[in-house]
This record gives structure tokens, sequence and C-alpha cells, in this order.
């Protein structure tokens, strides 16, 4: 059951440096719901030429579009599925973070995973600040997805730093 929910991914990159480059985009208020609207913030990234290790794992993720989130301690985000993000390929670039959970399955805790969207799902309060990397894909189906990246191995591979 878990594999129409989250398809957990084996890759190599770094994980230090990744977050470094992320720390660099500009975060901002996007959200109108009362608890999230100051604490879920979110970043956009077009640009690639600042940051070439989020460049290099997007090469490998065509048609997806790059968010960058974070998550203020203590914070939540309601159960909900997303508006235009049907599935994504998502990085928790925090050391110290908290589970996702979805209303059908429950708990999961990933660092980098193939996420379905399209489900219901939440992140409880957490004591800690998460930070989310996401390559969101608007128009691909998790199962579509899914089999991109079985079908390329692309869950063996090892991204430059």
């Amino acid at each position: 059951m878990e594999n129409n929910f989250i398809l957990h991914l084996n890759l190599q990159y770094d994980k230090i440096k990744l977050r470094q480059e992320f720390r660099r985009l500009d975060f901002n208020k996007s959200f109108t719901s009362p608890n999230i609207k100051d604490t879920w913030l979110r970043a956009t990234l077009d640009d690639l030429t600042k940051y070439p290790i989020i460049k290099s794992l997007h090469d490998n993720f065509k048609e997806s579009n790059i968010l960058g989130f974070t998550l203020q301690p203590n914070a939540y985000v309601h159960m909900h599925t997303d508006p235009k993000t049907r599935c994504s390929i998502n990085f928790i670039l925090s050391d110290d973070y908290g589970p996702a959970i979805f209303e059908e399955f429950g708990k999961v805790s990933y660092e980098c995973a193939l996420f379905n969207n399209s489900r219901m799902h939440m992140v409880p309060s957490y004591p800690m600040e998460r930070l989310l990397l996401m390559f969101a894909y608007y128009d691909r189906s998790f199962n579509d997805v899914k089999e991109m990246i079985i079908s390329s191995s692309l869950d063996q591979m090892t991204f430059v730093s």
C-alpha cells in the first residue's frame, strides 16, 4: 500500500552543500490559511546559474518545477492536497525533522522520496525548522514519475556537489 503514497529514493548527494544553496533562496509568505500564512514560507527558482547542485538534480527531474519551503519550529501544515502539484521529488534538508502524515496511510519519515501530493497529507508540529526542497510535477501522476524513476535507475545515481 505504501507504493501509492511514497517511494523512498536512494540518491547520493551532499546534503550540507545542498542545504547551503537552499538557504540562499528567496523565501516569501505565499499562503493565506491562518495556521500557515506566517510560518510556511515558499521560494521558487527559475534561474539555476547560481545553484549548481540544485541544477544537477533538476537536470534529471525533467518537467519539474523547483520549489523551496521552510516550516518554522512548532508550526504545522493542516491536512490537504496540493492544488497544483500532483507529485514531487522531495528532499528534507533539515537534520532533525518530524514525519509527514497521509490521511489514508499514516506517518511517513523520509529524507528523499517521490511524494504523492494528490493524496491528503499534513505535516504535524515539530520543535525544529523543516527545510524542504521540492521538484514538483504539475502534469505527471505519481505512477508516471515512479515508472520514470524505476526505468532510468534514477534512485541509484550520485549527483555532483
